[in-house]
């Protein structure tokens, strides 16, 4: 792809746009790790920091991809650190919604598939690295698309059953605070339902690439802007499926909550699926 220190003609303008979004995303995010680092409230986990990071790392990398370094390297990266996300997501989730025996296999059953994500990573980044980076003749980009759907939806399926146990205990709390989890609950939905269609995206724009192309040319027209209509077209796209997913997780894990890493409301509800995980409500379904 063509970064702002390489492009011309229309290719500037959308990788200008590119630049401002990812950039400031970045800073935001950077800022936002700086307090949750100091956390004095102890309002996030260590699963959720680690998820935090690796998303502000994917936006560090994207700002980087679109300035001067649009490498296949780098992209197959930023997917496969989404991937390696999804996976703690479905785990962070799980946590919520099933019991112990089946979080042993599961644990068991992830790992397994993170070392695949390795190897897909070895092999996409290093060994089949391209000059350019969105080389659709082959399918390693449908490769790492496909992996991201088939994780979301397990996500997914993990998310509304963790949502279905806290239906259930909601009954337990004060109205002001099933509310607040009514509220929650419904970030999650939203927050799932945009990266299931993030990914989706992702996949169907991969594979029609792969199964439409038949010289690199082709892969440019499909992935770069050669007119007017066309720069907002792949802006819009790429900030779907690359930014989308690390941006929510920034939203929920640290900018709706951002005043409560400095003090701590008397009203704080003090159960958040994403946020805090360590809740007693939470620590109560996880243990049942």
């Amino acid at each position: 792809m063509a970064t702002l220190f390489q492009c011309d003609g229309a290719n500037c303008i959308e990788a200008f746009l590119e630049v401002a979004i990812s950039t400031t995303a970045s800073i935001m995010a950077i800022n936002g790790f700086r307090i949750i680092f100091r956390d004095r409230n102890k309002l996030l986990s260590k699963l959720n920091k680690i998820i935090y990071g690796i998303s502000m790392s994917q936006l560090i990398l994207l700002s980087a991809y679109f300035i001067f370094w649009g490498s296949d390297f780098v992209i197959s990266t930023i997917r496969c650190l989404r991937i390696l996300n999804e996976i703690l997501l479905c785990t962070l989730l799980a946590e919520i919604g099933f019991e112990k025996d089946f979080l042993d296999k599961l644990e068991v059953f992830l790992k397994i598939i993170s070392g695949f994500v390795f190897i897909e990573w070895f092999w996409t980044a290093i060994i089949s690295n391209e000059a350019y980076d969105y080389y659709c003749l082959k399918m390693d980009l449908v490769y790492l698309s496909g992996t991201t759907v088939i994780l979301t939806l397990f996500a997914c399926g993990f998310g509304f059953q963790a949502l279905d146990q806290l239906q259930i205990s909601k009954q337990e709390l004060k109205p002001t605070d099933q509310n607040k989890m009514e509220e929650q609950a419904l970030e999650i939905k939203i927050f799932l339902g945009c990266d299931l269609l993030s990914g989706l995206i992702q996949f169907g724009w991969d594979y029609w690439a792969n199964m439409s192309a038949y010289t690199l040319d082709d892969c440019k027209s499909y992935y770069e802007a050669s007119s007017i209509i066309s720069i907002f077209v792949m802006f819009i796209m790429k900030v779907l499926t690359l930014m989308i997913s690390p941006m929510a997780i920034y939203y929920i894990l640290y900018y709706k909550q951002r005043l409560q890493f400095n003090y701590r409301a008397a009203n704080v509800l003090d159960i958040n699926v994403l946020i805090d995980r360590r809740s007693e409500l939470v620590v109560e379904l996880t243990n049942a």
